[in-house]
């Protein structure tokens, strides 16, 4: 194979900036170098090449993916998808290509790709399967030794144990990322379930022995527990740091939650959850204006980078949030850009941790577009040019803005750093037949002096000074929420109820018995109708949950009809129906709330069935019966 080098020499522009000014590079000054290699296939863009796809809901998987040994030497993988062959081009630390190997694919589609310190290979792969296919094993990660020889397999059937209605398509609507840290593996994605409904799924495996560590997902939005993975609905892309002993997981999500999320899983078991910058817009609207960029460790915790434009005729801006350790409280955002429409938006944000408390922030800036979310066409909206900035731990810039012309971000890959070089790498396709891979010099880039350094991370002090109120505040929202209900009064244990079902009736019982504290709690439009008629109620008692009421909305046919079969109905009487991806009782619930909150605080409904049914065009389709008086013959 034909291998070509180039040695770039990147020159600045000059761009307006909220809160830093672009510098100028010299022709001598070499910060990025390009090394080209020709492949035998074709492969699906990496690079936004239409200069729109910032605008869809949804990431994709890689088709080019890099990885950094701790020696120097860059593994560069490349996936076939005609030939369903995943190829992996070794260098040295100085680009020089070593060997390459190929593995066949074990599944259709190569998620993701990673070594660990011995040289060994590992591949996750996924497939979708037909919905009467729940057994069939469609994902594999498989463990490869430095020479190419296979060592361990693991597979998992499309309705996994713990998987709230499995994965019939793996990588739907979303990346995945695949990540080691000591002797654990990680696994984390976007899914298709059996219900029709999108979610994150993944899971930790024991590298050695090849045998899960994790005990599978919960639906609590709020807290983590031992050895649980997150759970997002709908999760558009994901990201995974290898911390000390554990990971953490960062979640873009539109509905439960609607947020840029974040989970530790700590090898002791540990873990915790935080939901730390929530859009704009309506739970479950696709289009949330915002891009996951990625997570970097900081002496204080974290340090996140992502984009936000916060509605669609707003131009979107590169922001950093800061947390700490334990994930109990998060800044505000600390704004890096401040593009106008002129300007266009910030896309496809990278970060990458470098050495003695300095960060690098990249992304790529395109036309100004309002296209929507669900239906980006083909019409270019213009890739304008890529920037990068180095920031300390406060999101405080050292550098000027610097404009790297021609150089093209992985829409669905990370940055990696390498501290034997002190380089940054990442590859891309370059046309449909050739891999570019990009090492950039930080170093080449000057800092500023300390004296001219503009003051970007003013939010960055303010959120370390109200820490400790955040916390308090949140420790007192738990507190308010556990003792508010007595959770063994309104759960019911009936055994005609599957356990969503159950867990909807405990979550109506809520709202019924005290509408004021559900909506403090739970809702977060404030100003949207469920939370103004339920702040505004008194607490009612319970409906009596009614098993022929249930069973009647089980049945086709006219619900009341039914319900006379197994009783008598008398006074007024009501039934309502939604459709829709729900995966759990509390989303079902809220979904309720923001439509027909009245039947919920109405006095005159004594008597309630529900009934939570697959369908096969919305994933679920849920159905409420309400009546002031009904004798049962059950």
């Amino acid at each position: 194979m034909k291998q070509k080098v180039l040695l770039a020499g990147i020159f600045g522009m000059t761009l307006g900036f909220g809160c830093a000014s672009t510098g100028t590079l010299n022709a001598q000054n070499s910060l990025v170098l390009r090394t080209t290699q020709a492949v035998p296939y074709t492969l699906r863009d990496s690079v936004d090449t239409v200069g729109n796809k910032y605008i869809g809901y949804g990431s994709r998987i890689p088709s080019v993916m890099t990885y950094v040994q701790d020696d120097g030497s860059v593994s560069v993988c490349g996936v076939d998808e005609n030939q369903l062959d995943t190829c992996v081009y070794e260098y040295s630390k100085d680009m020089k290509l070593m060997k390459t190997l190929k593995f066949h694919n074990e599944l259709k589609t190569l998620g993701a790709f990673t070594k660990d310190a011995g040289g060994n290979y590992y591949f996750f792969y996924g497939e979708a399967v037909k919905k009467d296919e729940p057994d069939r094993e469609n994902m594999a990660l498989v463990k490869y030794d430095r020479s190419g020889g296979k060592q361990k397999t693991y597979k998992l059937k499309a309705y996994a144990d713990n998987s709230f209605h499995g994965i019939r398509v793996p990588f739907d609507a979303s990346g995945c990322r695949l990540e080691i840290s000591g002797t654990i593996i990680a696994v984390y994605f976007g899914r298709e379930m059996f219900n029709g409904h999108q979610a994150s799924y993944g899971f930790v495996l024991n590298t050695d022995t090849f045998e899960r560590v994790d005990k599978g997902a919960t639906t609590n939005s709020d807290t983590g527990g031992n050895f649980t993975m997150p759970y997002v609905s709908h999760s558009f892309n994901q990201y995974i740091l290898p911390i000390k002993d554990g990971l953490i997981f960062a979640d873009h999500g539109d509905a439960y939650p609607r947020s840029f999320s974040f989970a530790q899983f700590q090898n002791n078991g540990r873990g915790k959850r935080l939901h730390a910058f929530q859009f704009e817009g309506p739970i479950g609207q696709n289009a949330t204006f915002a891009q996951l960029g990625g997570v970097a460790k900081t002496p204080m915790g974290y340090m996140f980078a992502g984009t936000y434009g916060k509605k669609r005729d707003s131009s979107r801006n590169m922001l950093l949030l800061l947390f700490d350790e334990d994930l109990t409280a998060c800044s505000g955002p600390v704004w890096i850009t401040n593009y106008t429409q002129a300007a266009g938006h910030a896309a496809h944000p990278k970060i990458a941790a470098l050495d003695a408390g300095r960060y690098l922030l990249m992304w790529e800036v395109c036309a100004f577009s309002t296209q929507s979310a669900n239906s980006i066409t083909a019409t270019p909206t213009e890739h304008r040019s890529t920037y990068m900035l180095i920031v300390d731990e406060q999101g405080t810039p050292l550098t000027r803005v610097t404009e790297l012309p021609n150089i093209r971000l992985n829409m669905d890959d990370v940055l990696r750093y390498n501290k034997t070089t002190g380089n940054v790498y990442w590859s891309v396709n370059d046309g449909r037949q050739s891999i570019v891979t990009y090492t950039l010099n930080p170093r080449a880039v000057r800092d500023l002096a300390r004296g001219e350094r503009p003051q970007a991370a003013a939010e960055a002090k303010q959120w370390r000074e109200e820490e400790t109120a955040r916390r308090q505040a949140e420790e007192a929202r738990l507190t308010e929420e556990a003792s508010t209900w007595d959770v063994s009064r309104l759960e019911t244990r009936a055994d005609y109820l599957s356990a969503i079902e159950r867990e909807l009736v405990l979550e109506l019982n809520k709202i019924r018995s005290n509408p004021q504290a559900y909506a403090r709690l739970y809702i977060t439009n404030k100003a949207g109708g469920a939370y103004t008629k339920l702040a505004a109620a008194q607490g009612l008692p319970l409906m009596a949950l009614e098993k022929g009421l249930c069973l009647a909305a089980r049945e086709s046919g006219n619900v009341f009809e039914n319900a006379n079969k197994y009783g008598k109905l008398s006074g007024s009487s009501s039934s309502s129906t939604m459709f829709g991806g729900y995966a759990t009782g509390k989303e079902i619930a809220l979904g309720f709330a923001d439509r027909y909150s009245e039947y919920l605080v109405n006095a005159a409904n004594n008597h309630i069935g529900i009934a939570v049914l697959d369908d096969p065009k919305w994933g679920v389709r849920v159905v409420f019966v309400f009546t002031s008086k009904y004798v049962s013959d059950l």
